[in-house]
């Protein structure tokens, strides 16, 4: 039996991604069903840590989204029992999800074997880039490139990529004290976002772009280099599709 084409859309070769939000508040995970469910995620629920380890050892789930403060079991000590188990159980991404954000807080969740940090409340934007960066949802083909290559061949779209891809490095980079650098680099790459088909990127750059103040600058930058290399990821997916490299 052979494997798909390396011609094929990226999103033939791939099938629904599993989710499990552990969060014991019901309109938290309503909200997160509802904001990812249509980005082709299958969303299933738990309302704490021991319904969380069941749910885990029970579905081979693709990340674990988990409420650090729930009742019975935290999400620390869920988490703990997960990685407990070996294996699969030590890899499975789990993303810290907590209004907490003190760097003590932070740091026990990295110690307990959480992978990354999700704050609360989020947007949908912050929730889109934390959870595509560690399982990237199946991409729609994306059309602007598919134009591209129609009229300048495959060997131009790549080298194209390349140059977007070094943009996103170079963005990636910014520090939010120096503020002026970084609407310039989100200006251009938001411009180059967006003539390649990367609506989302190009979107929260602008939105950088036009943020006067600095607290809110510092606030809205994690998330957009959360989209940036989730961006990243789907460019090198696409470079992986030809022999050109």
């Amino acid at each position: 039996m052979t494997g798909p084409s390396s011609e094929e859309p990226l999103s033939s070769q791939m099938t629904p991604l599993k989710i499990l939000v552990a969060e014991d508040d019901e309109l938290n995970r309503e909200l997160i069903r509802v904001f990812l469910e249509p980005h082709g995620y299958q969303i299933d629920t738990v309302h704490d840590g021991f319904e969380a380890v069941a749910a885990v050892r029970s579905t081979d789930y693709d990340l674990v989204i988990m409420d650090t403060r729930m009742p019975g079991m935290d999400g620390l000590e869920a988490t703990k029992a997960i990685r407990a188990l070996g294996g699969r159980y030590e890899r499975l991404p789990i993303l810290a999800f907590s209004a907490n954000i003190l760097p003590d807080q932070v740091k026990r969740c990295l110690d307990a074997g959480m992978t990354a940090y999700l704050t609360k409340p989020f947007t949908p934007e912050s929730l889109s880039a934390a959870v595509g960066r560690w399982a990237p949802p199946p991409a729609p083909p994306n059309e602007v490139l598919a134009a591209f290559e129609l009229h300048a061949g495959r060997e131009a779209v790549c080298g194209l990529l390349r140059m977007l891809r070094d943009q996103i490095i170079a963005f990636q980079v910014c520090k939010p004290s120096e503020a002026a650098d970084v609407r310039r680099r989100a200006h251009a790459l938001g411009d180059a976002a967006a003539a390649l088909g990367y609506g989302d990127l190009a979107l929260i750059c602008r939105k950088i772009d036009q943020t006067a103040e600095r607290s809110a600058l510092a606030w809205i930058l994690p998330a957009a280099f959360d989209a940036a290399a989730a961006v990243s990821l789907r460019i090198d997916a696409e470079l992986q599709r030809t022999i050109i490299v």
